[in-house]
């Protein structure tokens, strides 16, 4: 849907359209519904630097998740699809993820996916969010790209590379 700039050791290096392997020495930078006009912005040879400052209330923060929409706000559902202007097609039944947390900030992760060939809404996937005791949660990326990894196995996925992923580390392993 749009043009990309490939960035290897901070530097432009090419354009390409969609779904371009990330280098392991750069970036890349996607622009949504760009064109030819991008290479006037980023030209070849062009230095770029990423970075990010933390001030005031964020300096103590290490980790930052986003998605959408926001399902449960203070465990009242608090779906804000349409406060967030997001696709359309993010309103009907499909494969979908969630992540929240319960009062005493137990981590939830749901990966709800189609049975019979019907998914859930966001609505839906809130509703099953607050059953599970979440006080916040919100929706993350669902679709072809809901997957669920459990110690290396596939609980369930459609096998569709994705560009992130948000990966739990236990300090200590669970013992079986």
């Amino acid at each position: 849907w749009g043009r990309e700039v490939i960035v290897r050791r901070n530097r432009v290096m090419a354009y390409a359209y969609g779904n371009t392997r990330i280098p392991s020495d750069g970036f890349i930078i996607s622009v949504h519904g760009a064109g030819k006009e991008i290479a006037k912005r980023f030209p070849i040879g062009t230095s770029i630097n990423v970075g990010a400052d933390r001030y005031g209330d964020w300096k103590k923060v290490e980790t930052v998740i986003t998605g959408a929409p926001h399902l449960l706000r203070k465990g009242d559902i608090y779906n804000t699809y349409y406060q967030e202007n997001l696709q359309p097609s993010l309103k009907y039944h499909n494969a979908r993820s969630a992540v929240g947390v319960t009062h005493n900030h137990k981590l939830l992760l749901i990966n709800a996916v189609p049975i019979q060939g019907k998914g859930v809404t966001y609505t839906r996937l809130a509703q099953i969010m607050k059953r599970l005791g979440a006080y916040e949660a919100m929706g993350l990326d669902g679709g072809g790209s809901t997957s669920l990894y459990v110690y290396q196995k596939v609980v369930s996925s459609y096998n569709r590379p994705v560009s992130n992923a948000l990966i739990v580390k236990l300090k200590t392993p669970v013992k079986n």
